[in-house]
């Protein structure tokens, strides 16, 4: 076996041992925070406590419907922030591909997108 082989073994032994050390710890903090949770309600078992108040209140409030307007407000908000988001990421990828793209087909046409990803007015 030469050293070329010989590396490559002891770097495939390292790989191994690392997914089995990663598939272990992760399943390890798994079966710890089921554990935790296990002594925690063993120990709350038959106590009232202000968690279960705190949502017997919340079950008692009926939701009118200011309650949902709002929460329709503050999705709609999310999701428009959201979108901005994904807009001004996609625009300063664009160049980056734009050029990669040029380098592989020079003859590429353009899909006539704008730099954020919209499709132009004039073409709607």
């Amino acid at each position: 076996m030469n050293n070329t082989q010989k590396h490559q073994l002891y770097m495939l032994i390292a790989e191994r041992t690392a997914q089995v050390l990663s598939t272990l710890i992760r399943w390890g903090v798994v079966l710890g925070i089921a554990y935790c949770l296990m002594v925690s309600v063993q120990a709350m078992a038959g106590t009232q406590t202000s968690f279960s108040v705190v949502v017997q209140m919340l079950a008692s409030i009926s939701a009118d419907r200011y309650v949902a307007y709002i929460v329709a407000i503050l999705f709609g908000a999310y999701g428009y922030n959201e979108r901005r988001l994904r807009r001004e990421k996609t625009e300063q990828l664009s160049a980056h591909i734009k050029e990669l793209e040029r380098r592989l087909d020079p003859n590429r046409t353009s899909s006539s997108l704008t730099p954020k990803g919209t499709t132009p007015k004039d073409k709607k």
